[in-house]
């Protein structure tokens, strides 16, 4: 007997997005295109959980489907047609469309290689069985639950089940979205998949920098990143992804949020927490690997070289001195390190510097110092380092006390007229 979710998509949708569904599943209808509401959004409409990354799927031509209804909406679309897919918005609703399709790959770790198929096809190509739902949304068959693989019994079970022994071989970043579904969901690894999954994680070795990163993106978007990291280094994941890291509690603790602001810890900061323990030499290959973008790369390699210095900070500093070990220095990796950090001396200098000392400048210039008789060049941005430190230090805070301490400062090195 089929199962009817009507009721639950009445309820886990605003009346404006049902509207839209309906509409798109009135034009389905007419144009003899089966449609579905795929994927994660499915499991979560099961489990009570809000998700509004609606992805739905066309036996027909998705892009057609799509245009149909902005027109009809007059909502706009932007098309793919080399994916045969196309992205539907309106105000407040986005909706991905994609022709239903089959898979296969040519090799471990390649793209797959796609072409048309039907529902069934499309889900059978899905990462686990929780993942391998449908809900029909064409009039006719509104509310119809398409379950293929077991899902709906994997969710009452709250178990993750992968679809096929090879599913792993064929792509290894399912790995980590597997551990990443576990544990937001608290639901467990069902033992033949956690077997495929230690069987196979060397294969991550055989995954795009670029894609292992995304999977750890996504893992650290978590309301609790640090439980699928700690999963990961339980299963032996984490050394396929780079053999020298190496994930412990103190690390995983920082990853909670910036405890300085209340704030989430940015991709930035959790891949230098990461890789602080790294050498610089390692820290390159690290960054190399994951095809890091020049911020994070940047903050990876700072990080590895603030490290060293952070005992530097342990002791009481004015804060010109804070200003001048770290201005060189990116910011995420100075939040780095203050999180890293157990010195609560260090952390003070850090977050000075985070949330003041960065943002001082003088209010004279060097067009005014030159007016005030410093010569252009090398002695000019001494002077100005001179004065700045100054202020930093709370030394002078109007215009008339810059301009009194650097009269001093030239008439002490014999400058000006």
């Amino acid at each position: 007997m089929s199962i009817d979710l009507t009721s639950q998509l009445k309820k886990s949708f605003s009346p404006e997005i049902l509207d839209i569904i309906n509409m798109a599943g009135e034009i389905a209808r007419d144009c003899g295109f089966p449609l579905y509401m795929v994927g994660g959004v499915v499991r979560d409409i099961m489990l009570g959980r809000r998700n509004l990354d609606l992805d739905l799927v066309v036996e027909g031509d998705a892009i057609q489907l799509a245009t149909l209804l902005s027109k009809t909406s007059r909502g706009k679309i932007l098309v793919y047609p080399q994916f045969g897919t196309a992205k539907f918005r309106c105000p407040h609703i986005t909706l991905d469309f994609a022709t239903a399709r089959s898979e296969t790959y040519s090799q471990p770790g390649a793209l797959p290689t796609v072409s048309p198929g039907s529902i069934e096809q499309d889900l059978l190509r899905r990462d686990f069985s929780i993942n391998a739902m449908a809900i029909a949304l064409d009039i006719d068959h509104l509310g119809e639950l398409i379950d293929p693989c077991g899902g709906e019994r994997d969710l009452n079970d709250a178990v993750i089940r992968v679809l096929h022994g090879q599913s792993f071989i064929d792509d290894a970043t399912r790995i980590l979205r597997g551990i990443r579904y576990e544990q937001r969901l608290d639901f467990h690894i069902e033992p033949i998949t956690q077997g495929l999954m230690m069987r196979d994680a060397a294969m991550l070795a055989t995954m795009s920098g670029a894609r292992i990163r995304r999977e750890l993106e996504l893992i650290f978007d978590e309301n609790k990143p640090e439980k699928p990291l700690k999963r990961a280094e339980e299963l032996g994941v984490i050394t396929y992804i780079f053999p020298l890291l190496r994930v412990n509690d103190g690390v995983l603790s920082k990853l909670q949020g910036d405890r300085h602001r209340g704030l989430p810890v940015p991709h930035a900061v959790c891949f230098s927490l990461l890789a602080h323990g790294l050498s610089q030499d390692d820290g390159d290959a690290f960054v190399k690997r994951l095809k890091f973008n020049k911020e994070i790369s940047r903050a990876v390699k700072d990080t590895i070289k603030l490290v060293e210095q952070l005992s530097f900070f342990h002791d009481p500093l004015a804060p010109s001195d804070v200003y001048e070990r770290l201005r060189d220095y990116s910011n995420h990796a100075i939040l780095t390190c203050a999180l890293l950090s157990e010195s609560k001396i260090a952390i003070d200098h850090l977050y000075l510097y985070l949330d003041r000392l960065q943002n001082v400048k003088t209010i004279l210039d060097g067009e005014a110092l030159k007016q005030m008789g410093v010569p252009p060049g090398q002695v000019l941005g001494e002077a100005l380092w001179e004065l700045l430190r100054v202020r930093l230090d709370g030394k002078v805070e109007t215009r008339q006390e810059e301009e009194a301490w650097m009269s001093l400062w030239i008439r002490d090195h014999a400058l000006g007229g």
